[in-house]
């Protein structure tokens, strides 16, 4: 007889045993499902939050050339309006349109002006003559066109270290003022360095070009807008100045700006981490976290902006911390619950 109890006490522990694992497996099963659908969306809405932040950062970026190309293609308007313009009525035309305030990360506003060989000395001789005895136009040397920057507001320290300057005697920069002279466009330059970088605090930069050319002239071919060019509304940028410009706030990204389509040190133009690191040694390569690569075409030209999340921006450590607690907590409840389940199951047997 007490072996046959004792056979149906085993009988019952063993069931009461089954059903409070089966229960701890299904809650757990649920706890998981669950955690793993959680887990899904937020990191769908971290995807989400992230290139949003992104691609407002991209929108930022091309809404500001825009609105510094209506800056210059307003001082092509004013060349369009007069005779000629004056360097007093250029500084008048800067002050009012309040560069500091209004375009934010500006270097200049300027304008350079196309010679020939045959006027070079006259031209030099009249600039001279206005108030700049020891002007020349840089560097010196023979060559089938000369340009020079005639007029840049303000004419600050850094400013006037471009006065005079041929920007066609430099490849890169040639080659913006000739698209933008072949197109009757806009064109911004690649990667440059400034002659205005006269300090240790030098930047990349770029600079952006409107033509200027004759009035009432065919420009209908590039034949023709060779023949009509007569010079160049712009604007220099130093990259650092330009980008805080635009960004007033600190963002749970970091981003990279290059030059073109290629991603590597020399096309770099800018990077906001504070952290140095090296696109030409595997960088791309060895991140975990949310990244991005966009391209964004600006004024006839394109650059690349790697937007990647910090490692410790709310798209990685506090979501997957609070994932983590979550798993965590629900396994004790769950395990709190079989154990109470277990002992109400085993108080239920030994009462009968």
């Amino acid at each position: 007889m007490k072996k046959n109890t004792l056979v149906e006490d085993l009988k019952k522990m063993r069931s009461v045993i089954l059903i409070s694992l089966g229960v701890f497996v299904l809650l757990n099963a649920m706890l998981l499902l669950y955690w793993q659908s959680e887990t899904k969306n937020s990191r769908a809405l971290q995807e989400k939050t992230f290139l949003d932040i992104t691609s407002n950062i991209s929108d930022s970026i091309s809404d500001r050339m825009d609105l510094y190309t209506n800056a210059l293609v307003g001082g092509r308007a004013l060349f369009d309006a007069s005779q000629a313009v004056s360097r007093e009525e250029w500084r008048a035309y800067a002050n009012s349109i309040d560069l500091s305030s209004q375009y934010p990360g500006v270097q200049g506003f300027g304008y350079a002006e196309v010679i020939y060989p045959e006027e070079l000395q006259d031209y030099i001789e009249s600039v001279r003559a206005s108030g700049f005895p020891d002007f020349s136009v840089r560097p010196e040397g023979e060559r089938d066109i000369y340009t020079s920057i005639s007029y840049l507001e303000p004419f600050d320290i850094r400013n006037q270290q471009a006065f005079g300057f041929d920007m066609f005697s430099e490849d890169t920069r040639r080659e913006a003022m000739q698209k933008a002279q072949d197109t009757g466009q806009p064109h911004m330059s690649g990667r440059v360095t400034l002659v205005q970088e006269i300090d240790q605090d030098v930047q990349p930069g770029f600079l952006l070009y409107v033509p200027h050319y004759q009035k009432e002239v065919p420009l209908d071919t590039i034949e023709d807008k060779r023949s009509a060019i007569l010079g160049y509304v712009y604007s220099p940028f130093r990259m650092d100045d330009f980008m805080e410009g635009i960004l007033k706030r600190r963002l749970p990204v970091d981003f990279a700006v290059f030059d073109g389509n290629k991603i590597s040190e020399n096309t770099k133009l800018y990077d906001s981490s504070i952290v140095p690191r090296n696109f030409d040694e595997g960088y791309l390569n060895s991140q975990s976290y949310l990244s991005e690569i966009q391209e964004v075409s600006l004024a006839n030209n394109t650059w690349t902006i790697y937007f990647n999340s910090l490692p410790d921006s709310r798209f990685t450590i506090s979501s997957e911390h609070l994932r983590i607690l979550f798993l965590i907590f629900g396994l004790l409840v769950n395990t709190v619950v079989v154990l109470l389940l277990f002992r109400y199951l085993s108080n239920k047997k030994d009462s009968k």
